[in-house]
């Protein structure tokens, strides 16, 4: 890709992002995070709710806006069908997440979704997810990076609050050096480009150990379900799922 289509590439891209207008609530909270980025600190877990297919244009225009800028130290866990260019049914969207990685040099984690029909589908899925596990906790042991997690690991049909899978446990439980979890709360709504704004809590940052503290409290729970917790209690009730 020469110089001039990457730019026009950079400019759509920009542009599709731009149509995704957010209203972002404790603004500080992602202030901290950032800073904390910058300081070379540690890395950075955000995981969010995943309502909806464009919500993830809104996270990543949050992280771009208020986090970091979009490079190859972002490191996004995705849907194995959402890469394979062989899956038909979603070709423009692979094509879309080609194309923007080839823009912008993020890194995508792979993971085949616990489905019947994706684990018959990708045998080797259980390479796949040794794969990219290995390279999460390079990821997350490298101070300035930043790792995004939808930990429903699917997208949830009526907006409510799904059930949180132990991938990201996993991904915390590998971490050997400082790191800050941020959560991201989106309300869900319709989203219609251009049209909507999407309301987006940033709830307080907190570490690992503050999450190890709490289930010491409460050795019934695990370190996944008080991570959804915290992203239910921004969410109104009839919202919450299993985490009321």
């Amino acid at each position: 890709m020469n110089t001039p289509e990457r730019l026009l590439g950079k400019a759509a891209i920009e542009a599709a992002f731009s149509a995704f207008p957010t209203e972002i609530i404790h603004t500080q909270n992602l202030k901290r995070s950032r800073q904390y980025l910058e300081q070379r600190k540690g890395s950075l877990l955000v995981y969010m709710n995943h309502f909806h297919r464009l919500d993830t244009m809104v996270a990543g225009s949050v992280i771009k806006d208020f986090l970091t800028p979009i490079g190859n130290n972002v490191y996004i866990f995705v849907a194995q069908q959402y890469v394979d260019e062989n899956r038909t049914e979603n070709k423009k969207f692979v094509s879309f997440v080609k194309l923007s990685q080839q823009l912008y040099g993020f890194n995508l984690l792979p993971v085949v979704q616990d489905k019947p029909e994706e684990l018959t589908r990708y045998p080797n899925w259980r390479k796949i997810a040794r794969v990219t596990f290995d390279r999460a906790e390079e990821a997350i042991n490298t101070p300035g990076n930043v790792i995004c997690f939808a930990p429903e690991g699917t997208r949830s049909q009526t907006g409510e609050l799904g059930e949180g899978k132990r991938g990201i446990e996993m991904v915390m439980k590998r971490a050997n050096k400082d790191f800050l979890i941020q959560p991201l709360v989106l309300i869900p709504a319709k989203i219609r480009p251009l049209v909507t704004r999407t309301r987006v809590v940033s709830p307080e940052s907190f570490t690992y150990s503050e999450l190890v503290s709490e289930q010491r409290e409460n050795p019934d729970i695990t370190i996944t379900t008080l991570a959804m917790q915290k992203l239910a209690r921004e969410l109104p009730l009839a919202l919450r799922g299993t985490y009321v």
